[in-house]
């Protein structure tokens, strides 16, 4: 049974067309369903899941070095944005009438037509910075966690499929798109994931684990979860913020991508070597982890704004199993039965809530 919302859903021709009508009709109506019509933001979903997972195994293993790891991933970030940011200038310059700036119009740090600096684009840019940061802070806890629970940190990434839960809500509310019997489904299936991974195992009195050759007291692996599950809410506020912006402004989410990384690097690259190098942390590892991280990222971006927003964020989830089978072979970290069906359930409820029905509709015509 679906649950309509109060405005039937309307495509528009472009943002401009959507903007007005948002003005004169409920402001949850509009969506642009131009830059839906190319597929490509499909590919590059499944890039960022590639990338997510590349960089969720080298920040799994910085993890157990301490929180300070996300400074160096912050270095890590840095230098493939600023990478970026070079291969444009080039690009302007070979290709743009040998100018080194590059001649987009979409909005930046400054305004495109007066030139003044774009202060709202720099806020934009500054709170995506805090939320990046946070968010890479509770992705190593969460892992962290769950490495010293002996569990395979890949499990953890299953739970970060509740933010297409989070975001098929949101479409409902905002966007006018209906919740039906499979989104439903989903959100059951992504609990039970949670629970199944929770009560997987127990931690015995005295119970211990090695970790890179050292003996770690084991813990339990509801911790892991938990935080897992706060990890969730961010990036729900970072894919809504760059959406909205995107929707509103036009922005191009590489380009905010790129530079809010740049913003969070430069703060945190001072507090690098004096930090995290006393904390005995790979430093490859850690800036591998950070520039897989910003390719991630900067990809997700891209596929949420010019595509459907929870179906490019399920695409992603191929992070979950690229982890889980690194994890399982490199570490030893063989999830047993239940953590097995938590996984696939993860996974399964991610997918029923992105494509559930239109596979259904196509099976049963």
């Amino acid at each position: 049974m679906n649950v309509q919302s109060a405005t039937k859903y309307k495509p528009y021709e472009n943002l401009d067309e959507a903007n007005l009508c948002q003005e004169e009709t409920n402001e949850g109506e509009e969506e642009n369903s131009e830059e839906t019509k190319s597929k490509f933001w499909i590919l590059t979903a499944l890039a960022a899941g590639v990338f997510f997972g590349l960089s969720n195994i080298f920040v799994g293993k910085a993890s157990h070095f301490g929180i300070y790891s996300r400074e160096v991933v912050s270095v890590g970030a840095l230098a493939f944005s600023a990478g970026y940011a070079i291969m444009q200038a080039l690009y302007g310059l070979v290709c743009r009438n040998r100018s080194i700036r590059v001649e987009d119009r979409s909005p930046g740090i400054y305004e495109v037509a007066t030139g003044k600096i774009n202060w709202i684009y720099c806020l934009c840019i500054m709170i995506d910075g805090v939320l990046t940061f946070f968010t890479g802070v509770l992705i190593i806890l969460s892992f962290k966690l769950a490495l010293y629970g002996n569990i395979n940190q890949g499990l953890i990434a299953a739970l970060f499929s509740l933010t297409s839960v989070y975001l098929a809500v949101y479409s409902w509310k905002f966007y006018g798109q209906d919740l039906n019997s499979f989104h439903f489904l989903g959100m059951l299936l992504m609990v039970t994931c949670a629970l199944l991974i929770s009560f997987s195992k127990k931690a015995t009195q005295g119970a211990v684990v090695e970790v890179y050759g050292e003996i770690i007291p084991e813990i339990s692996p509801v911790w892991g979860v938990l935080v897992g599950i706060i990890t969730t809410l961010l990036f729900f506020c970072r894919t809504i913020l760059i959406k909205e912006y995107h929707r509103r402004f036009k922005v191009d989410p590489m380009k905010l991508t790129m530079h809010s990384y740049i913003f969070q690097g430069i703060i945190m690259v001072f507090v690098v070597f004096s930090q995290e190098l006393a904390s005995g942390s790979v430093m490859r590892d850690n800036i591998l982890g950070g520039g897989f991280g910003f390719l991630g990222n900067a990809l997700a971006n891209h596929a949420t704004t010019k595509g459907y927003v929870g179906p490019a964020a399920a695409l992603t989830n191929i992070q979950v199993v690229l982890q889980v089978l690194v994890n399982a072979f490199a570490l030893r970290q063989v999830p047993n039965a239940m953590q097995i069906v938590a996984c696939v359930c993860g996974i399964c409820g991610s997918l029923s809530i992105t494509i559930g029905l239109s596979v259904w509709k196509k099976l049963f015509k």
